[in-house]
């Protein structure tokens, strides 16, 4: 009682204060007989009688004048009055005419709150009084002053709080933030949101609102069942499952929902409770998985008494991680920890180095949806849709362009982002090229590798390219995506490389050299290459190829010295 009794002191202490503040926005903006009556409402709350008796007695005749146009003023005066004076023959008369006007306009609830400040009968019945409070809210009542009246009577009376319904939770709600209930009515209010056994986003709502003034562990049990119930996965619920499993709740899957809110940057072991309940088996998706499994390798890896328990399903799903080519910071780590050179086949080399090159993409416009890769090699491109802001996206080289386009498939080139590497794995890579050189992406880095050692050392060096350099060039001309200018380059390195081997002194299969420069097609080559192979082929005794090349395309670039020589080996084959 005497809790209940000091809780009302202060409400009214609330209330008061509350009535001051906007009594005092009320004047400045204008002055009405209204608004005088309201100050008069606030002296009398506040103790001031005299004060608010001298208030009443200035606008008594004009209340009085208008008490047929301006109802609600006169019954304001009235109760003032009334409160003022303390006469029980003024008051009785009072309430009689309260009554008489409430039966006539039932939904008054301004009149009825005088009415139960007035009336000690009716005060002491305080179901009597929630049962009409509510059907002044189902009426479209929403007055602070209702809520707060409703907010004592649960104060006093918990077990009215056996349903939740709007009523009740829109005055929980007001009490909830305004700290105007007990623990007793915060705990009945929380068991009647449990009980709903379904996701409430009020319901969420009001059960924060009462955690956050009792910090009771039975209100955090409803609020993670709640959240459980609406399948919050956010990492901003993350410190509310956190608080669950530091209370040992015994929820169902709140195991499972704390690892899907991990955040990104937790780096603090996980219980030993919890890795025991997860090996026993569990219906967690691949995002838990990858989180549960990151966490036991960094932190468990040499404790046999847990490790054993996960390490064949770690491999096992790290392999099927990275043939479905998914990659995350999670399964970076993973991958780090299980994927060793010598476990690289290969059918893991065709999918592996696009996740050993991915990059995260971080861009805090909210417009862009994709991230688009151009290669500088080839004619097509690549996208990768953002979520949450970030895409995980395969960069082989610094030649790569990124853009950026939003819904309405609009590119930018200068939008703002953040880059960093998924993972390191130079190694790997090297061990996918030897296994599978015909990976399209780790094929062209080798081949940039081999245009830019043959550019560096000049033209014309016999020994500038190696067999295996030449082979690399070989398999990317092959790639049917390759962009025509980067083709034409291709072409010109082995033009030079075959002609070198061709011409005296030179080293590597001539015969090969001769006919992959027949072959080739003369047409896209510039006048110099064309020389080149006129001057390869009459050195190395093709006349009749070379005579025929020099008729198509002519002679300007040769010396007098070859089409000396050719010109005279053609005329003797003529006599023979």
């Amino acid at each position: 009682k005497t809790e209940v009794k000091d809780e009302k002191i202060l409400c009214q202490r609330r209330l008061t204060s509350s009535m001051g503040r906007l009594l005092s926005q009320m004047k400045i903006s204008y002055e009405d007989v209204s608004v005088r009556l309201l100050e008069a409402e606030y002296l009398l709350a506040s103790g001031k009688k005299d004060r608010a008796q001298a208030l009443l007695d200035s606008v008594k005749e004009q209340i009085l004048a208008e008490r047929d146009s301006r109802v609600m003023n006169y019954f304001l005066f009235q109760y003032i009055q009334v409160s003022l004076s303390e006469d029980e023959p003024q008051r009785d008369a009072f309430l009689r005419l309260l009554r008489r006007h409430l039966a006539a306009e039932p939904g008054n609830f301004y009149l009825y709150m005088m009415m139960l400040r007035l009336d000690p009968e009716l005060a002491a019945s305080p179901a009597a009084v929630y049962g009409d409070l509510r059907r002044q809210f189902k009426e479209g009542a929403a007055s602070p002053f209702l809520f707060q009246e409703a907010c004592r009577i649960l104060v006093r009376e918990p077990e009215f709080l056996r349903n939740m319904e709007a009523f009740e939770s829109h005055v929980i709600y007001f009490g909830a933030r305004r700290g105007l209930l007990s623990e007793e009515a915060a705990l009945a209010a929380a068991g009647a949101v449990d009980r709903k056994k379904e996701f409430w986003p009020f319901g969420l709502k009001i059960l924060t609102a009462l955690y956050a003034q009792f910090e009771n562990r039975e209100i955090l049990s409803a609020v993670c069942a709640m959240l459980i119930r609406g399948g919050c996965r956010g990492e901003r619920y993350f410190a509310w499952y956190e608080k669950g499993v530091e209370e040992k709740l015994a929820l169902t899957r709140l195991y499972e929902h704390y690892l899907y809110c991990l955040p990104e940057d937790y780096e603090k072991p996980l219980s030993r409770e919890m890795l025991l309940y997860f090996s026993y088996g569990s219906e967690l998706n691949e995002k838990g998985k990858a989180r549960l499994y990151r966490n036991v390798l960094e932190f468990y890896r040499d404790d046999e008494s847990i490790f054993r328990f996960y390490e064949r399903d770690i491999e096992k799903f790290a392999l099927s991680q990275l043939f479905d080519g998914k990659i995350s910071r999670d399964l970076a780590v993973i991958y780090q920890n299980v994927i060793y050179p010598e476990v690289v086949d290969r059918q893991l080399a065709q999918v592996l180095p696009s996740v050993l090159k991915s990059n995260c993409i971080a861009v805090k416009d909210k417009n862009i949806r994709y991230v688009v890769v151009r290669h500088e090699e080839l004619t097509v491109e690549d996208a990768y849709p953002l979520t949450g802001g970030t895409a995980y996206v395969p960069l082989f080289s610094s030649r790569d362009i990124l853009m950026f386009q939003d819904e309405a498939g609009n590119r930018f080139m200068s939008t703002p982002y953040e880059t960093s590497a998924a993972m390191e794995g130079e190694g790997l890579a090297r061990r996918c090229f030897q296994v599978y050189p015909e990976h399209p992406s780790l094929l062209l880095n080798a081949c940039q590798k081999v245009l830019y050692q043959e550019e560096r050392e000049g033209e014309g060096l016999p020994d500038s390219m190696t067999e295996e350099e030449e082979r690399i060039l070989l398999k990317a001309l092959a790639e049917p995506s390759l962009h025509s200018l980067y083709k034409k380059k291709i072409m010109s390195a082995l033009i030079r490389r075959c002609v070198c081997s061709m011409m005296p002194g030179g080293q590597g299969n001539r015969e090969k050299a001769a006919a992959f420069l027949l072959a080739a097609d003369k047409d896209s080559m510039s006048s110099g290459e064309r020389a080149q192979i006129m001057r390869a082929l009459i050195a190395q005794g093709c006349y009749s190829e070379a005579y025929d090349m020099l008729c198509r395309y002519g002679s300007e670039r040769l010396g007098t010295a070859e089409l000396k020589k050719l010109v005279a080996k053609m005329l003797l084959d003529s006599l023979m």
